[in-house]
């Protein structure tokens, strides 16, 4: 799948994978030495995966003038959760990815040069009203599953983590 965006966000040959789906008995903690626990009874699941491709954020993208930030994309997962309950306002996110390659990209005229390899991405944020996060390594099977996209002819998802099925990561 290709993206782009009022000519400033650009994305190429991306996996893309969406899913909406209920959960239950969600595993709330504090975490640290006296965690503070909690079970959520009821929630959604929101997730959002990419597989492969690349993205580039900035100005004139794919000429000798771009100035931007480019990222080969191996994998990303996002997933929000929210409970069931309209009373419960609290929401969770959590984001996981690998990254093979970033750089910061600027025309020639510009002696600036970033770049980085091999990145991953581990984040999981806390509720805004109890500070709990959500505990997926005690959720069945000590992970949450996020589809990424079929992963393209004779590759699979290089994630460093354990693979599912095709075109699935945790």
């Amino acid at each position: 799948m290709d993206l782009e965006i009022a000519s400033f966000v650009k994305v190429r040959q991306v996996g893309f994978a969406f899913e909406k789906s209920d959960l239950s008995n969600v595993p709330l903690t504090t975490g640290g030495a006296s965690p503070v626990t909690e079970t959520l009874a009821s929630a959604s699941l929101l997730t959002v995966g990419l597989s492969g491709g690349s993205a580039f954020v900035g100005l004139n993208a794919d000429t000798s003038q771009a100035i931007g930030f480019s990222v080969t994309v191996d994998s990303l997962a996002l997933a929000v959760i929210k409970p069931a309950s309209t009373t419960d306002a609290r929401s969770w996110a959590a984001l996981s990815g690998v990254v093979s390659g970033a750089s910061f990209v600027a025309p020639p005229s510009l002696p600036f040069h970033v770049s980085a390899t091999g990145l991953t991405l581990e984040i999981n944020t806390k509720d805004a009203v109890g500070s709990k996060f959500v505990d997926y390594s005690a959720l069945p099977g000590g992970k949450l599953t996020v589809a990424t996209g079929p992963p393209r002819p004779g590759t699979s998802p290089s994630t460093g983590r354990s693979c599912g099925p095709p075109g699935r990561w945790t």
